[in-house]
């Protein structure tokens, strides 16, 4: 994926920028845990590192897309040969047992491996992350095989509108494919942690193009990053099958929203991918995170991220509340729609407005932050480099440099909403600024303190929730 989850915060040496065909996941939210001391650092100097993919791997795979995509360039029967196996994959004895065994919701573990690059018999909580490594790639196993057979119920229906806007049997059979091909590969990974290349907001990534697809043993690699290690269970499967449908023979990729490549704003996270759906379906088809999320949607007890309490609220329309309280449709400060959790209903039905920002969602999504030279400061949220500029991540708003939920502009809660709790972290910026790690903080009178709508919590800054 490019996976970025990916990604998948705040400033950062620029070390390891993306090798041609890097498939990344990105993450949207600043979930870290604390380092030792207080840190704030300048952008740092550009280590350029030589791309990895090999040129005829890269076209091998720029052919098979060519070939799925544009059923009318199938000139030769090698080319039929190539459709025919990216629809109908031949299995091999051992993998047409782990399909049977799927069938009867049974997932071996097969060929799953989890490795770290140190050798040391002295690091003994390497095998601790990796046990959970491979369960965790079994339950995704789990989840595309449940996937597969839920393609023709009624929830199937409304999830495909939900994240590829199109329920057609031709766009059904395009997610089948892609879900076989996944479940298959999964059964067949060597996990590296910590990868090599992983940079700050980004969960995992992969090399999709051969020859380094693959390790000598024949497994496909994924390389984990610190932040799928602290990520919740969710978001870890959602890693996994993005991962997953960037190698072959998935085929997925991570496709602009906004702008044009090399310089655009790729479509991570769950706003991004719901605007996507909404106006590019065909897009949204061969899009890794709009995939990840069909799956993860789709399950019988799906997760789904927590919807914010005033005076904060989300673009997400797929974001659930505790029991107790309700969803409620609120407007920003632009008049787009909004959801956040009450203990009452909304009372009034809002009309949608433009707004002024680029996705006509905040006032401005642009941090003031620049990219040309180095990456975005990680003390200004989660961010994307287009144009030079750091802009908020697709669902965020720029406020003060920084990027945060979106505010609702009027609200009827009442004072529920306003109750205080503690915002000092516990934190100092005389010297040196805030620590990202903290989350949204202010630094005020020299304290490190949590913005509006957030409380301290064991050092750090969580969302403020209703009782």
């Amino acid at each position: 994926m490019s996976h970025i989850l990916t990604h998948k915060w705040w400033v950062f040496p620029k070390v390891f920028p993306s090798a041609p065909g890097w498939q990344k996941r990105f993450s949207l939210s600043s979930g870290k845990s604390p380092a030792v001391g207080e840190e704030r650092l300048g952008e740092g100097p550009d280590f350029s590192q030589a791309g990895l993919e090999d040129s005829n791997g890269s076209k091998e795979v720029a052919a098979l897309k060519d070939v799925l995509h544009n059923p009318e360039h199938i000139n030769t029967t090698d080319d039929l040969q190539k459709l025919i196996s990216l629809n109908y994959p031949a299995l091999k004895p051992g993998e047409m047992t782990v399909a049977i065994c799927n069938l009867f919701r049974i997932y071996p573990l097969n060929n799953i491996v989890a490795s770290t690059p140190s050798s040391s018999l002295l690091e003994t909580s390497g095998s601790d992350w990796a046990n959970e490594v491979v369960k965790m790639a079994v339950k995704a196993q789990a989840y595309t095989a449940i996937a597969i057979r839920s393609i023709t119920s009624a929830k199937a229906d409304e999830t495909m509108m939900l994240w590829f806007g199109d329920k057609s049997t031709s766009a059904k059979k395009e997610v089948r494919r892609i879900a076989n091909q996944v479940n298959r590969l999964l059964s067949n990974v060597d996990y590296k942690y910590p990868g090599p290349q992983c940079q700050a907001n980004v969960y995992a990534y992969v090399h999709p193009n051969p020859p380094h697809n693959k390790c000598l043993g024949g497994q496909y690699l994924f390389y984990l990053c610190e932040d799928y290690m602290t990520a919740d269970m969710a978001t870890q499967l959602e890693t996994l099958t993005h991962e997953a449908s960037h190698h072959e023979m998935s085929l997925t990729d991570d496709v602009c929203y906004k702008g044009e490549p090399p310089d655009c704003l790729k479509a991570y996270g769950r706003v991004a991918c719901l605007g996507l759906a909404n106006t590019e379906p065909s897009k949204a088809l061969k899009n890794a995170d709009n995939f990840c999320f069909f799956v993860n949607d789709i399950q019988p007890n799906a997760h789904t991220p927590a919807c914010p309490s005033l005076p904060r609220c989300s673009f997400d329309k797929t974001c659930s509340c505790s029991s107790g309280l309700v969803k409620r449709e609120e407007q920003t400060q632009t008049g787009s729609i909004c959801y956040t959790c009450g203990k009452t209903p909304s009372k009034v039905h809002k009309k949608p407005n433009s707004g002024n920002s680029k996705g006509g969602l905040c006032p401005t999504d642009d941090t003031g932050g620049t990219c040309r030279i180095f990456l975005c400061s990680r003390t200004r949220g989660p961010t994307m480099c287009s144009g030079g500029k750091c802009y908020c991540k697709p669902g965020l708003c720029a406020e003060d440099g920084y990027c945060m939920p979106p505010r609702v502009m009027n609200s009827d809660l009442g004072s529920s909403a306003d109750q205080d709790c503690e915002v000092d972290t516990g934190g100092t910026c005389k010297y040196l600024w805030c620590w990202h790690g903290r989350g949204p903080t202010s630094c005020i009178d020299g304290k490190c303190q949590c913005r509006e709508g957030y409380c301290q919590k064991n050092g750090k800054c969580e969302p403020k929730l209703l009782k």
